[in-house]
């Protein structure tokens, strides 16, 4: 059996079991790609190896492609498609665990002033699209993917209240009791929707949201 093979029959077993398996997926396609679609039985260490390390510095990276490639070779070896599992058997040194920073009130006024300062066009998105995500977040604790799947129709803006669908283990849930707006925000979303129904603009992707709050923490000094 050749290495795609048994990859797209695994993936399949697992979403057959109801995961979505999305993450693990890209993992394990990008595995072939950086080994070959060579024969499972003839995977040698070296190559395994080579994957993990990548070219940079362990970080977490490392362990959630180890874990995702243990499953997949636990599976396999299961099903006698391999004798053993090609992975390494010694791990490196888990790398420090990060530290999250809780903004302050203070911070936040700072961060929004960054975006309120900007000049349009210069960055990746508007000043009004950051300072409403910088709110956004921070009121409501929304995750990144989370805001940025929003939906017009997922917010009711009388009862202030957001729907947040396919989130964290596929569950959906309400948001409600904290978004309030001073007055009427059509004004914030009404030129992108013309936009977009123009298709001259796209949704804002995750990368592109997060380069541009890198760029505001850098402007205010964090």
């Amino acid at each position: 059996m050749r290495l795609s093979q048994a990859v797209e029959e695994y993936i399949a077993h697992k979403r057959s079991l109801g995961r979505g398996f999305r993450s693990e997926t890209a993992r394990l396609r990008a595995f072939i790609a950086a080994v070959g679609d060579q024969r499972l039985s003839r995977l040698q260490p070296e190559p395994v190896r080579r994957f993990l390390d990548g070219t940079g510095p362990v970080t977490m990276f490392w362990f959630s492609k180890y874990h995702t490639l243990n499953a997949f070779f636990r599976w396999a070896t299961a099903r006698r498609h391999i004798p053993k599992s090609p992975l390494p058997l010694t791990l490196p040194q888990k790398p420090e665990r990060f530290q999250p920073y809780i903004y302050t009130n203070d911070d936040m006024k700072r961060l929004i002033d960054a975006a309120d300062s900007r000049h349009r066009y210069v960055w990746f998105l508007e000043p009004d699209t950051v300072r409403t995500l910088l709110l956004l977040l921070y009121g409501t604790g929304l995750r990144i993917g989370e805001a940025l799947r929003l939906n017009l129709g997922e917010f009711d803006i009388a009862e202030g209240v957001l729907t947040i669908r396919e989130t964290k283990f596929f569950k959906s849930r309400l948001c409600s009791g904290r978004i309030r707006f001073a007055s009427d925000p059509s004004h914030l979303y009404q030129p992108a929707v013309a936009a977009r129904a123009q298709k001259r603009i796209r949704p804002a992707s995750r990368n592109t949201e997060i380069r541009t709050h890198q760029k505001t923490d850098r402007r205010t000094g964090f």
